[in-house]
């Protein structure tokens, strides 16, 4: 919110989470690294994944460990979780596996940004029981790899609160 505060910076690496942080870091005239990079930002390096590569590091994780079945579970619509669902789904494919997805609903995504990005935690709330729907739904076991570490956290806590025992009915990566 107030841009003045931080010219005695030499540069910043931060998550862009939104055009009013990017638009008042550029506005300081140092260099400024996206590490989020939900998209392309004129003027700013970004530090981005490889998407491909951490998806066939999950695929071989888990196909030697003998599982068969597969799940995503991300943010839909987040650059970084998209591009790790579609490498995880491509290399699936490849080996001739199928991969279910978790759709969260419209508003979980809404409050990701301000939880998951800025306080670096998780919530479950109203996502609990579109989570719990799914989890319910797949046949086990299962490995399901996830977006992000707090997503994982977050798929940990619910399979212990409803009995899903972790990692012989749900692996989670």
């Amino acid at each position: 919110a107030r841009p003045e505060r931080l010219k005695g910076f030499d540069g910043f690496i931060a998550r862009l989470i939104n055009d009013r942080v990017a638009d008042s870091l550029l506005s300081l005239h140092k260099p400024v690294v996206d590490v989020y990079v939900s998209r392309e930002r004129p003027g700013v390096a970004s530090s981005d994944q490889q998407a491909e590569t951490i998806g066939e590091m999950a695929v071989r994780h888990f196909v030697e460990h003998r599982f068969c079945r597969f799940a995503f579970f991300g943010h839909e619509g987040k650059r970084y979780s998209d591009l790790r669902k579609n490498a995880f789904i491509r290399c699936l494919q490849l080996n001739h596996f199928a991969c279910d997805v978790y759709k969260p609903p419209k508003s979980a995504l809404k409050s990701f940004d301000e939880i998951v990005l800025r306080q670096e935690r998780y919530q479950v709330g109203a996502e609990r029981k579109a989570i719990v729907r799914w989890l319910s739904r797949l046949e086990k076991p299962v490995a399901v790899f996830c977006s992000h570490d707090l997503r994982a956290y977050q798929l940990c806590d619910i399979c212990r609160e409803i009995g899903i025992k972790v990692p012989n009915e749900v692996a989670i990566l």
